[in-house]
């Protein structure tokens, strides 16, 4: 399985628009972070996990131009906002898109982007939508070719995110605190790439893990490594990688895992 981070950068990106602290000018391509994205190939099977706004570069990028199935963890912006782009997979694949989607997040993606749901095109006589629906639940499997997967919620303040578990490893973007129900199910994992925001406790608004309740999950899930990503301008790369412990590791955009 070859995992791919596309961007690991929280909602603004980094460097953020009119900012000029040390993160937002450093000139270390560690510390460029496009918004949040993943891509992973497994036994043919190609997989995107959410379509921010940052999508179109990220698959310009990394010359993604075909993908079995989209996951989406929630629908905050920095998460769909580029699903415009979807029509674009559809168009030059001929073929419409599957996405994996549960039905609170369908309900805003259908509000802001209704027109792809309504579009139709021509393939050798027949007509395709542009998109294929797939409505998945928490804490059930789910297959695209031979890839198996399962969601899980989380705790994202006034919202529940999905998180995503595979053979190997899992994914936890944009979260506050996980169930004992889900620290279980992670537990011992090969991998866990999950969310690490910045610094301190942040607002009150609790709705993202940041450094401390970041360390002392991956302690109580026990992965074999970590990864942080959806990280903001508080982190500097080599700054904080010098004080991670023993397999626990950033994310930079394009990193392998």
């Amino acid at each position: 399985m070859g995992i791919k981070i596309l961007g690991c950068g929280s909602s603004l990106g980094v460097p953020v628009v009119g900012c000029s602290c040390e993160v937002c000018v450093s000139t270390d391509i560690r510390n460029k972070r496009a918004r949040q994205a993943l891509y992973l190939e497994d036994g043919g099977a190609k997989i995107l996990i959410d379509f921010g706004p940052d999508i179109r570069d990220q698959m310009l990028v990394h010359n993604i131009a075909y993908v079995d199935g989209v996951l989406i963890t929630h629908s905050h912006s920095d998460h769909i906002g580029g699903f415009d782009d979807i029509r674009a997979l559809a168009f030059e694949n001929k073929k419409a898109v599957n996405v994996y989607i549960d039905s609170p997040t369908l309900e805003v993606v259908r509000e802001k982007f209704g027109y792809i749901f309504d579009m139709k095109f021509e393939v050798n006589g027949k007509v395709s939508s542009v998109v294929n629906v797939n409505i998945i639940e928490p804490y059930k499997s789910y297959k695209i070719k031979n890839v198996e997967f399962m969601a899980f919620e989380q705790n994202h303040g006034d919202m529940i995110s999905l998180g995503f578990k595979f053979e190997r490893f899992a994914y936890s973007t944009d979260f506050f605190s996980l169930s004992e129900k889900v620290i279980n199910l992670l537990s011992g994992i090969d991998l866990w790439i999950l969310e690490c925001l910045g610094y301190g406790d942040g607002p009150a608004k609790k709705a993202h893990i940041r450094l401390p309740r970041s360390l002392e999950l991956v302690r109580l899930v026990g992965p074999k490594n970590a990864v942080f990503i959806h990280m903001s301008h508080e982190i500097d790369y080599e700054a904080l990688s010098d004080k991670l412990p023993k397999g626990i590791r950033l994310a930079y955009d394009g990193i392998v895992l």
